[in-house]
């Protein structure tokens, strides 16, 4: 007889309003769009005031949350958690086994195999230690918490529940349940959430501009000919 596989539920599983939903996965491909400038990162902290990637607390364990603020080591904390979203949002084949879900779901600052990752090139930068991050935001003798969610398991229904502490965990999480709908656009490359699977463009913007050029080269390839022939036919009559 074979053994019914557990599943991890979010909290209120299944009764998140879809704009509620829409409203993370906005905030979600705004973050793994970002660029590298200290001005993109404020004008998003701004903007996204609860889409820090892991909860630093202020006055303890149970202060309130920091959120993002204009500090350059949040700056590169966020940059270093872009660089996980993007492989993952990408499918590149060494996320699972060095648990890059994890880390973007709050549940283990390294890799798995840190050592293949530290230092290594992401664009045009390197990534750095998630758990050197948070230890400088929470230096010994501060009154600056970092706080874990937790995974509870139930016993009467055989399930896991993730708690997530941060809207980018929620929106993380949400993905992570549906990423089939993690795309990057065709004609731009930005990093986008699909609404139906055959979606490859990420606005209509960019489906008309690739629409265009389509056409643009389908007449370039075939319009000489035809305007060849239909010459040719003239010149016969």
């Amino acid at each position: 007889m074979r053994a019914e596989k557990s599943s991890v539920q979010v909290l209120l599983p299944n009764r998140l309003a879809p704009k509620e939903k829409w409203r993370l996965w906005t905030g979600l491909e705004k973050f793994a769009n970002l660029g590298n400038s200290f001005e993109g990162f404020t004008k998003f902290a701004k903007l996204w005031p609860t889409f820090s990637p892991y909860e630093i607390r202020q006055g303890g364990p149970l202060g309130e949350p920091m959120g993002l603020v204009p500090d350059t080591n949040v700056h590169v904390l966020v940059l270093t958690y872009r660089d996980y979203l993007r492989r993952v949002w990408i499918s590149d084949p060494d996320v699972d086994a060095r648990g890059h879900a994890d880390i973007l779901l709050g549940l283990q600052r390294e890799p798995a195999s840190h050592s293949a990752d530290a230092g290594a090139e992401v664009g045009l930068r390197k990534l750095v230690s998630v758990g050197s991050l948070i230890a400088s935001l929470t230096p010994s003798g501060s009154n600056q918490f970092a706080a874990s969610p937790k995974v509870a398991a139930s016993w009467k229904t055989g399930d896991f529940t993730y708690y997530p502490l941060t809207d980018f965990q929620r929106a993380f999480y949400w993905l992570f349940r549906e990423s089939w709908r993690a795309r990057t656009c065709a004609r731009c490359g930005a990093y986008f959430i699909a609404d139906k699977p055959p979606t490859r463009y990420c606005s209509t913007a960019c489906s008309g501009e690739a629409k265009r050029k389509r056409s643009l080269d389908w007449w370039k390839r075939e319009g000489d000919a035809r305007r060849r022939t239909k010459k040719e036919r003239k010149r016969r009559k």
